[in-house]
């Protein structure tokens, strides 16, 4: 795909990338299943989006596949407003995401019905859908959001569990603001100009007969605590069995210890170097051997499945990708899972490790492989600390040997499909129709891991001391550009760079400590000495532990490294900032200063949007925006559908950025090409 010769297929536009139908998360904060195998084995459940750009919402449905009938999807129920996460976050409770929660469909006992957690008219409450397709309808009333639920007795009960401390603390909160609300740890000044409720809350389990499909039956409170069978990571077999992944408490934050615990209480150690990390996702095979995901091979790009029986020195090896897989759910000796490649969207494959073949049971995005992609090539270097690092090369379509392409770095994570790197708003395969060539890198693993850590903590102090981690990122980022330059590929007169969150802690220390990008675009913005007062006095103690100097630190030396604003007069790179209106304030301080020299950066704001921004009209907007951006500064044009006023204010940029290096071709509009 995208070689050289004539293709008579369409190119991939911004549309086609924001309007994918996913399934599953988006950010992969949640462990819930996103597939779920009927009682008898014969029919799999599970849920799909898809972003409506121009009404700016979602369409969500449960889908009903047939595993033993060639037979097509069935939809048994429609929505139109996802569930997103919302976590506790440095002692904040309900703290806002962009992340879509994964919705797991859970089948009644006799295989008729599904039951899901669903949102409608602000309120998130559990449905029940038939699988004849007769209808679906909410079966709870609950005052709270309903965050998790099982069906327990032996399907008699349906459990469910709320959280109304987090009401309650937020209507405190507005009686507090009668008064005026005291400024204390429970702020994030950033994010919002009220205090968050503090974390924990407290939580309620409530149950209902799972026959009862009236409303009207009140749901009792539980006086003891009813354990979801799933809850804490325990996979269970129908004879008692347990397995876990538990810390292994040998000093080191990321080593596991896989043990099962049989009915009569004995227990049973993986102690083979294979099962001390990088592992997850256990499930239990049809012959009582324990399956789990192992991240391997080069700086760990490899997906491998193991199997082991309990008992046993060796787990085996049963199966090996560079593709993503994920929620893989058992049906007899194989297993059905989420999968996808670098050119693929995700789609629902069941996979036969005796044979090593794939069936592919449902691909929502059939259409994507006709559009015009650009060619993938896994490249592999080391950084100057020796740590394994990978990316994806994507070349532009079109591709000519001998010819040089400006290109664009997307981080921070490369696995699975391309589509717009960590945060999804740098759209790989556009850029790539558009004349680009694209590295999707994978940042390498956090340096303090190598440096005797024994907590998460210690990771993050040795991280953080002479920014080494910094400087082991940046290093990984340069030599992999350097290796697409000395193929010939990349004009190093143009190399751009993107990047949100730790992808744009990225971005603003090349900026001070390189030479090679010409053009960057950020979603996340920026580190200076208000640091302090942008994350609040809790979450700042987090950062007093890791070695953030505090508030009135402007002077130190610190900051040299890593601040824009101070370092502005340094700066004369394009610089786009596309932020969401919880965080751009943090921005300010180094947009200001560089506005006050004349830089040229521009800044846009979302509105009601999260660190991970997730309405379908922000997204496409931001696609189109980040493509005009490289073209107005790497191609040197004037980009199309760009609004006239927009694409002004840029030009003054340039000329802006022209005076500061003291070019005399500022004023000269004539050498801008008309796209």
């Amino acid at each position: 795909m995208g070689g050289t010769g004539v293709d008579v297929r369409r190119a991939v536009t911004a549309k086609d990338l924001a309007t994918l139908t996913d399934i599953g998360s988006n950010g992969g904060m949640d462990r819930v299943r996103a597939l779920s195998v009927s009682p008898d084995g014969r029919l799999l459940a599970f849920q799909v989006r898809r972003a409506d750009p121009e009404q700016n919402e979602y369409c969500t449905g449960i889908v009903v596949l047939s595993l033993t009938a060639n037979a097509g999807p069935r939809l048994i129920d429609v929505g139109n407003d996802p569930v997103r996460l919302r976590y506790n976050f440095r002692g904040k409770a309900g703290f806002p995401t962009g992340v879509m929660a994964t919705i797991e469909p859970r089948w009644t006992p006799d295989g008729k019905a599904v039951l899901f957690l669903k949102r409608s008219r602000g309120t998130t409450q559990i449905w029940r859908a038939m699988i004849d397709g007769s209808g679906s309808a909410v079966i709870t009333a609950s005052q709270d959001d309903i965050v998790d639920f099982w069906i327990v007795d032996g399907g008699e009960l349906l459990a469910y569990r709320t959280q109304p401390g987090l009401k309650a603390g937020e209507a405190a909160i507005d009686e507090e603001g009668k008064r005026g609300f005291h400024y204390d740890g429970r702020f994030s000044p950033m994010t919002e100009s009220r205090p968050f409720v503090p974390a924990p809350v407290a939580e309620q389990t409530y149950t209902i007969p799972l026959s009862s499909s009236e409303k009207a039956i009140a749901p009792m409170p539980t006086r003891q605590p009813i354990v979801n069978p799933d809850q804490g990571g325990i996979v269970r077999r129908r004879d008692g069995e347990t397995a876990q992944l538990v810390s292994s408490g040998n000093g080191s934050p990321l080593a596991v210890r896989l043990e099962v615990q049989r009915p009569d209480g004995s227990m049973s150690i993986c102690r083979s170097s294979i099962c001390d990390r990088h592992i997850s996702g256990l499930w239990w095979s049809a012959n009582g051997r324990l399956r789990f995901y192992r991240r391997e091979g080069w700086g760990g790009e490899a997906t491998a499945v193991y199997e082991w029986a309990p008992g046993s020195d060796q787990p085996k090896r049963i199966y090996r990708t560079q593709d993503l897989l994920t929620n893989c759910a058992p049906v007899d000796d194989d297993v059905i899972c989420l999968r996808e490649s670098a050119q693929r969207p995700r789609y629902v494959a069941r996979i036969s490790f005796r044979e090593g073949a794939e069936t592919v049971l449902f691909d929502p995005n059939r259409g994507f492989s006709s559009l015009t992609l650009g060619r993938v090539e896994r490249l592999h270097w080391k950084n100057d600390q020796s740590l394994e690092t990978f990316g994806d090369l994507v070349f532009p379509v079109g591709y000519e040997r001998g010819r040089r392409y400006p290109l664009i770095v997307v981080q921070y994570e490369s696995r699975g499909f391309l589509r717009g790197g960590t945060g999804d708003e740098y759209p790989i395969q556009l850029f790539a129709n558009n004349g680009y060539a694209v590295l999707s890198f994978n940042r390498p693993p956090d340096i303090g891991l190598y440096r005797d850590p024994k907590t998460i903590a210690d990771v993050e102090r040795k991280d953080l001391e002479d920014f080494a981690d910094r400087r082991s990122v940046q290093s990984a980022l340069e030599r992999g550009v350097q290796l697409i330059i000395e193929r010939g590929i990349a004009d190093p007169k143009r190399i751009g760079i993107t990047g949100l969150s730790e992808g744009a802690s990225s971005v603003q220390f090349a900026l001070l400590n390189s030479k090679m990008f010409r053009v960057a675009e950020m979603s996340s913005c920026c580190w200076d000495s208000s640091l302090a007062w942008q994350v609040g006095p809790r979450a700042m103690r987090d950062f007093s532990a890791m070695g953030y100097p505090g508030v009135m630190s402007d002077s130190d030396p610190f900051w040299d490294r890593i601040s824009i604003a101070k370092r502005a007069k340094d700066i004369n790179v394009p610089i786009l900032l596309q932020l969401p209106d919880s965080e751009y304030l943090g921005a300010l301080t180094a947009y200001t200063r560089l506005r006050e020299l004349r830089a040229p950066v521009d800044l846009y704001v979302f509105p009601h949007e999260t660190h991970i921004k997730w309405q379908p009209a922000h997204r496409i907007a931001i696609y189109r925006r980040s493509l005009a951006w490289f073209d107005f500064w790497l191609k040197n044009v004037r980009p199309k559908n760009v609004p006239v006023a927009e694409l002004e204010h840029w030009e003054a940029l340039r000329r802006d950025q022209a005076s500061r290096s003291g070019q005399d071709v500022a004023n000269d509009r004539s050498r801008l090409r008309y796209q």
